[in-house]
């Protein structure tokens, strides 16, 4: 199975590229269904965010996927499962997205991929003979600052965030850049979890609100990085080393030099640890 996310549905060319694909890789849709998700269909499908250990990403993936149509392809053919999950791969590649807001969806396991064909093909598709599968996985999830009292701020800032992309686009919620001669950059990475990356991200950086957290994270997964702020060569060195002890990626860049990649540098290096 394979469900187009709204942008995708709203999207010729990824509509069409998809279809080739499926066509390319010896596939057949047999059935085909379009839907409007609410928020409960949404953590039928990711039952992952049901838990609490994920406000963020829930309310942003909710956000998203009860803003337009979704269409859902059932297809069959050789190691169909296997082949769909590498279609939304090179869908994601060639169209990159924020990363929830990423095209398609494919089940990467029987468990869910059964769940999944249910919910949207199943004999009657009568919803409520659906039961919500489970999700085992263990990532980390929100923690330290953004867990406490700005938890309810992060929410706010993530439904804030989403109506200026609706208005004017992802490019409206980017920042203005950071000059100086000695600046850190925050790197995309595989993280645990959206919630942990920008909760280790407001322990970096404390004096920023809920709402810069946000945003600034989501454009350095969009974008590949951003530059978060500028400083003296010690001073954000010190930082560096701080963003990979919480578990970011980040690099050093000297203006005057070419980028110094900061975030491979083992633990064992003899350098200056932060208090």
């Amino acid at each position: 199975m394979i469900l187009l996310k709204p942008d995708a549905v709203g999207s010729d060319g990824i509509r069409t590229d998809v279809e080739k694909l499926i066509q390319d890789t010896n596939l057949e849709i047999v059935d085909r269904c379009v839907v409007t998700l609410c928020r409960e269909d949404v953590l039928d499908v990711w039952p992952r965010f049901a838990n609490e250990k994920f406000p963020i990403s829930r309310e942003l993936n909710t956000l998203y996927m009860t803003s337009g149509e979704s269409e859902c392809f059932l297809i069959s053919g050789l190691r169909a499962a296997a082949k769909a999950v590498s279609i939304r791969n090179e869908i994601r590649r060639a169209h990159r997205g924020a990363p929830f807001a990423n095209f398609l969806h494919a089940p990467t396991d029987s468990v869910e991929l059964l769940s999944n064909i249910t919910k949207f093909f199943g004999t009657d598709r009568n919803p409520s003979r659906f039961v919500r599968h489970a999700d085992d996985s263990e990532p980390v999830g929100i923690w330290g600052r953004l867990a406490g009292e700005d938890k309810e701020k992060g929410l706010i800032a993530a439904r804030q965030i989403w109506a200026r992309v609706q208005q004017g686009g992802w490019s409206s919620v980017w920042r203005e850049p950071v000059v100086g001669k000695w600046v850190l950059h925050l790197k995309r990475g595989a993280l645990q979890s959206i919630d942990f990356g920008m909760s280790a991200l407001s322990e970096l950086i404390p004096e920023w609100p809920p709402d810069v957290v946000v945003s600034v994270y989501l454009e350095a997964e969009h974008r590949g990085e951003v530059a978060l702020l500028s400083g003296t060569a010690n001073g954000i060195r010190t930082l560096c080393w701080r963003a990979a002890d919480l578990g970011l990626l980040a690099r050093v860049e000297n203006s005057s030099q070419p980028h110094t990649d900061l975030s491979s540098v083992p633990p064992s290096v003899n350098r200056p640890r932060p208090v």
